[in-house]
């Protein structure tokens, strides 16, 4: 660290500690401290904290409140999901979560909300500017080559010199090998924060199938598991005479690629990582086995002709009017609703079935809406080189605050009496002014209101949230365990193409995935002789770079794996959190 950088952080250090004494006997801690102990972290380098730090029962550091005596504040660049338009509030301030984290914190945020829609331009612009908020909190992808390139180019700061003020982050972070590879850079810094998911979230999308339908036609819902025994129930429906139905399925894509279909035969749309290798799912072998099932389907008449054209709302439509019997990929918080609104139906009884297999025992390595299965997930926040030192290790306490159990409790679910309560088993349930809402606000829209929404700040995310006491057991339980048989997840974990690479990386990507995408409908609609063409397909993807493009891919991956997990922590805290032990295995 240079001599200024080490001097403006000593008196950041010297001025935080007189915001602390002077709080006096008016702080008030994350947690009640009874029973407490003191933690102290040994040890001068590598950023390791040196401070003497209070833990509670739960093992949590303390963070002290109010962060200051005065408010204070700080400014924060952040895209906001689409329900925002319609949850009546002008930015995340108008948000009961964040308005309580104020109260709690003294600590006001200046939000700055990109347009919907203009959200990936606006962020580049801001980054041509050069004129940054404090943090800037945006998607993975954003960071085009990378977050380290942004600290390299001086944009973003590391974080590591200010550890001893975000210690429940390196204690959340530790619960797995792969927690703390991808909370590191590519080049193993620790410059950004990210939501940890609390609890692993079992699949959440799959396929439905109309149960009425299907009983009246002795099909055997619980026994359709492979790809030969979806064609069967689709010439049953096929010839059923049954509603409106036009087609048997819905896709769930305009190009013909979806991940419903395609894990059973272990490939992707794009890229997936399995044990450690790049797999571009459009140019592995098992690709011509799904082309020609599609085509096959297609010619049958099982797929609607015109999907290539379908948006989510035609495909809706097409379910709830009895227009198909079958869509591949049905959100599992839809099946009441859906239950509720089809039309001509007494009871539709939307029902899960198994995502197909090539055979019975194949186990999917991949994992259709398997988001839920990362360790972390949303954006990276991080800090401007733009911010004060003064300011920085407030916001490393604001952070940290919601890396622990009450901050967690917050981002999640909101404010207990107001927007969630907890059930007779302790379970934090959202009451019905979110989910009912009198003034027919939508859920999603409430939560927005409510807590600290997707995306919006890095914290602890409990997705059990989404769990509504009052739906079904159909909707809460049985979706997810179905869709979830037969999976092995290997872990995919988000990467970076090294930034020497990534101009011609992007170049190969966008021409690659341009002609796959044209390729499959025409193979899928019988516009060309796809069999006769497929050798063709497979030298052209060559052609235009493919081998390149997963070779980039792979040395990043590898790289992701070569990240050292050690780094911020003292001998002590490796034994503690078992680092050690992951390090063995």
């Amino acid at each position: 660290m240079s001599s200024k950088k080490t001097l403006a952080l000593l008196l950041a250090v010297v001025m935080v500690f007189a915001l602390f004494s002077a709080c006096g006997g008016e702080e008030t801690t994350t947690a009640a401290t009874t029973g407490t102990t003191a933690a102290t972290t040994e040890g001068t380098t590598g950023g390791t904290s040196t401070v003497e730090a209070e833990r509670n029962e739960n093992g949590e550091f303390v963070v002290k409140l109010p962060l200051s005596n005065d408010v204070v504040e700080f400014s924060t660049w952040v895209a906001v999901p689409a329900a925002f338009s319609g949850a009546g509030i002008d930015d995340l301030n108008g948000s009961i979560a964040f308005q309580e984290m104020e109260e709690r914190t003294n600590v006001h945020v200046n939000w700055t909300h990109p347009a919907i829609g203009q959200e990936v331009a606006q962020f580049n612009l801001m980054i041509a500017s050069q004129l940054y908020p404090d943090v800037i909190n945006a998607a993975p992808t954003y960071w085009i080559g990378g977050v380290d390139k942004y600290v390299d180019d001086d944009i973003i700061i590391e974080l590591d010199p200010y550890l001893e003020y975000m210690q429940n982050w390196m204690r959340v972070r530790t619960a797995s090998a792969d927690h703390l590879r991808q909370t590191l850079s590519d080049k193993g810094r620790i410059c950004f924060w990210q939501t940890i998911n609390q609890y692993l979230q079992p699949t959440f999308a799959g396929p439905l199938i109309r149960g009425d339908w299907a009983d009246e036609l002795g099909i055997d819902m619980e026994n359709i598991n492979t790809y030969d025994e979806w064609d069967e129930m689709f010439a049953t429906f096929k010839n059923s005479g049954l509603g409106q139905l036009e087609n048997v399925f819905d896709i769930a894509t305009n190009d013909g690629s979806t991940q419903y279909l395609m894990d059973g035969y272990n490939i992707s749309e794009e890229f997936a990582a399995i044990d450690g290798e790049v797999v571009y799912g459009p140019y592995s072998d098992n690709f011509k086995k799904y082309i020609g099932m599609l085509a096959d389907w297609y010619q049958k008449g099982y797929m609607d002709k015109d999907f290539y054209t379908r948006t989510s709302a035609d495909r809706e439509s097409n379910a709830l009017n009895g227009r198909v019997a079958v869509v591949t990929g049905g959100l599992y918080i839809n099946c009441d609703r859906w239950d509720m609104q089809t039309l001509d139906a007494e009871d539709p009884n939307w029902y899960p079935i198994q995502i197909p297999l090539e055979t019975k025992d194949t186990v999917r390595r991949i994992g259709a809406a398997s988001s839920g299965y990362q360790p972390v997930k949303f954006n990276y926040s991080t800090i401007s080189t733009m911010c004060s030192e003064e300011l920085i290790p407030i916001i490393c306490q604001w952070h940290d605050y919601l890396q622990t159990e009450e901050g967690g409790l917050l981002r999640s679910y909101g404010i207990e009496g107001e927007t969630f309560y907890f059930d007779d088993e302790g379970q934090p349930r959202f009451m019905e002014i979110v989910t009912r809402n009198p003034d027919g606000i939508s859920q999603n829209q409430m939560q927005v209101k409510s807590t600290m929404t997707h995306g919006t700040v890095a914290g602890l995310y409990d997705w059990r949230r989404e769990l509504d006491p009052a739906s079904s057991e159909k909707q809460n339980e049985i979706t997810l365990e179905v869709w979830s048989k037969n999976l092995d997840y290997s872990q995919n974990p988000s990467i970076s193409v090294a930034e020497e690479y990534y101009t011609e990386y992007s170049r190969i990507y966008n021409d690659v995935q341009t002609y796959v995408d044209e390729w499959v409908v025409k193979a899928i609609t019988g516009s060309i002789d796809w069999e006769a063409e497929y050798d063709n397909y497979r030298a052209e993807l060559e052609r235009l770079g493919v081998q390149d493009m997963i070779r980039y891919r792979q040395e990043a991956l590898d790289g992701y794996y070569n990240r050292d997990i050690t780094f911020g922590y003292t001998e002590e805290q490796l034994e503690e959190y078992g680092i050690n032990e992951m390090l063995a295995e």
